[in-house]
């Protein structure tokens, strides 16, 4: 399923979520908007994967003035990632899809466009996520990337050791490296959770040793008390580590997206 919302101006009353259903690939796109302005131009936050009780009030705190779409799609990583594999076509019918659901309810005029287009995941949604930058016309116009303890990858089958399958991380790593340059914006925040297959940590240390990265491992705990164990950053590659071994620690990615959100490259236009 996906929602769409409209976000408030800063500082205003959170969003309110109504609108019509239009089904896409699986699942549905409900548009749901704060009453809000036209815009010549408007930023665009993509999620996927997440319950929409918590995506919504995590938009409503978090006080973006971007549209927000949340796709959720019915299975693991491969549900997300085979509709954008079976079509090339997909991501830009979104977009496309969107925009004409904002222009039929007047919340986008007849020649609004898209400016700044934000994706975000979380656990499963990063499969989607993969297969977007896969594509030329995918990655180019993506400005910033929000992992929420959500890349997971494959161990290459003819090592002894846990390596990661370079092919499940080459274009993450390429993002990572636009970002590390200030061409791009790539936050990834990771549990301590292990998994059979590369864990959250395992890829993003993959990703910090393809560029060469160390962590600084100065503990913290958030204004909620979740506690940081480490971080690396490089231009606008930022890796945050987290303590937590569990399915709760890793929902904390989830309930407490809108910290990451706000870092997104928001208010720059493109």
């Amino acid at each position: 399923m996906l929602l769409c919302c409209v976000g408030s101006a800063r500082g205003a009353d959170g969003p309110a979520i109504t609108g019509d259903v239009i089904r896409l690939a699986g699942g549905s796109l409900v548009a749901g908007w704060h009453p809000g302005r036209e815009e010549h131009a408007l930023d665009l936050l993509i999620h996927f994967h997440g319950a929409l009780p918590v995506l919504t009030k995590n938009y409503s705190e978090a006080r973006l003035d971007c549209v927000l779409l949340v796709a959720n799609f019915d299975g693991l990583s491969s549900a997300y990632a085979n509709p954008f594999r079976a079509s090339r076509k997909l991501f830009a019918e979104m977009l496309e899809r969107t925009m004409r659901q904002l222009r039929e309810r007047g919340k986008a005029g007849r020649n609004t466009r898209w400016r700044r287009i934000c994706l975000s995941s979380f656990s499963a949604g990063y499969g989607a996520v993969r297969e977007i930058l896969s594509r030329h016309a995918g990655f180019d116009r993506i400005d910033g990337l929000l992992a929420a303890d959500s890349i997971y990858a494959g161990i290459a089958e003819d090592r002894a050791d846990r390596q990661v399958d370079e092919e499940n991380m080459r274009d993450f790593l390429q993002f990572a490296r636009q970002a590390a340059r200030q061409k791009k914006t790539f936050l990834i925040t990771h549990s301590a959770q292990s998994t059979p297959y590369a864990s959250t940590t395992e890829t993003a240390d993959d990703l910090l040793r393809a560029l060469e990265m160390k962590r600084d491992t100065a503990q913290r705990r958030d204004d909620d008390g979740v506690l940081q164990t480490s971080r690396a950053s490089k231009g606008n590659f930022l890796v945050l580590g987290y303590a937590g071994e569990t399915g709760e620690s890793h929902m904390q990615h989830l309930r407490r997206i809108d910290c990451w959100w706000k870092m997104l490259p928001w208010d720059s236009p493109s």
